[in-house]
């Protein structure tokens, strides 16, 4: 199944939630706790490329962390995007809505994993 980048980026700290819940049933936690890992490569990935763009497009402060100039701001959120909407290819576990129901997820958080999220019947 393909994952664009972007998700991933801003599924982490929700998946990272869920593997920390004890209300999710063993074999989702299972299929997660295989999944997980898979996703922090992708990301370990981007933050390398991410921190490239960043020394190609800025320069360093006094503060040793590195701003984008501003007179390369568009090309930067440019490569930035290209680089997000890159598809990734594996294989993703599938969660019933059932199974989330204890963890206390908010909406948001649901809308964040909608990608994990097995179809059930309408409400």
């Amino acid at each position: 199944m393909g994952i664009k980048l972007l998700q991933i980026v801003n599924s982490i700290s929700v998946l990272n939630k869920i593997s920390n819940s004890d209300k999710l049933p063993i074999k989702q936690a299972y299929m997660l706790a295989k999944f997980i890992p898979k996703v922090q490569k992708e990301l370990e990935t981007f933050e390398s490329l991410r921190i490239k763009l960043l020394e190609k497009y800025g320069e360093k402060r006094e503060d040793g962390q590195i701003q984008v100039k501003e007179n390369n701001l568009e090309e930067f959120q440019q490569e930035i995007s290209k680089l997000l909407d890159v598809e990734i290819n594996f294989d993703s576990p599938k969660l019933a809505l059932s199974d989330l129901d204890k963890i206390g997820l908010s909406v948001i958080d649901l809308m964040t994993i909608d990608y994990l999220i097995e179809s059930e019947q309408a409400i």
